[in-house]
């Protein structure tokens, strides 16, 4: 049996991943990342929905190799298996270490929650960074790469939603929980990136909400069109948006008349 973080006794025995383990977690980390996990790429690969730089970062070379591979392989049996179901024995195993080594670098299983909702939120820096420029440079046409990339992501095999977002759900009665924090943090910090790049907060946030609930409906239903009416959405908020700020444009002038 396993204590969860809630303080229950959890009485699931993980799925022991025997020798090769390593390697098996990288197979079920691939609908994860892409395709095969390697700790130098996975910067490119992971899919929590919207994150930032979080404190402590995505691993760093001198940084220890046991924390990295830790991260690694407890972000994939945390997407795979679910953060309550997943004990530290199969973290252990999935990253090729002992638990001595384990408890030795994450002496709880809620510290190294909150590490891996900071590693998810690092990850996921590269994509975020590419939606900002892209949003900057041309507010409508950014809304159609971000839409555009996030139906490429749903597409992918084992899909099963944004692993940052389906890790906190599971904390939801926990809400003090500093995995918890450090999420509404990167959350707030992102809202604020968007804001920069679309010159309103308003927009922002309106933006943030439509991105959020496109996946969710997806994972639910998995029908493609809900990403094409997220985008029309999120396009139709940029126009509003656009128009309010600028009440003299032709476009303005257009949409008055016919209303």
């Amino acid at each position: 049996m396993w204590w969860t973080a809630t303080g229950r006794i959890w009485a699931h025995r993980p799925r022991r991943l025997g020798q090769g383990a390593s390697a098996k977690a990288r197979v079920v980390a691939g609908p994860i990342f892409g395709s095969d996990l390697h700790a130098g790429d996975v910067c490119e690969r992971v899919h929590s929905l919207v994150s930032i730089q979080p404190p402590g970062g995505p691993v760093s070379p001198t940084e220890s190799p046991a924390r990295g591979r830790i991260l690694e392989a407890a972000y994939a049996q945390f997407y795979t298996y679910g953060f309550k179901r997943t004990g530290m024995e199969a973290i252990a195993a999935a990253a090729g270490l002992t638990k001595r080594t384990l408890y030795q670098t994450f002496d709880s299983k809620d510290a190294l929650l909150t590490a891996v909702v900071e590693y998810a939120a690092a990850l996921s820096m590269p994509r975020i960074s590419r939606w900002i420029a892209a949003l900057e440079a041309d507010p409508l046409g950014g809304i159609d790469t971000v839409f555009a990339d996030l139906a490429g992501w749903t597409r992918a095999p084992g899909w099963m939603g944004s692993g940052f977002t389906r890790i906190l759900i599971e904390m939801a009665d926990l809400p003090d929980h500093p995995a918890h924090r450090v999420a509404r943090a990167h959350k707030e910090a992102i809202e604020g990136r968007l804001a920069q790049a679309l010159g309103s907060a308003a927009l922002a946030s309106e933006i943030m909400i439509v991105l959020e609930g496109t996946l969710i409906l997806f994972l639910i239903q998995r029908d493609p069109e809900l990403i094409a009416a997220g985008a029309r959405a999120a396009r139709t908020l940029v126009k509003a948006a656009r128009r309010a700020s600028n009440p003299l444009s032709l476009e303005h002038f257009i949409v008055s008349r016919k209303q």
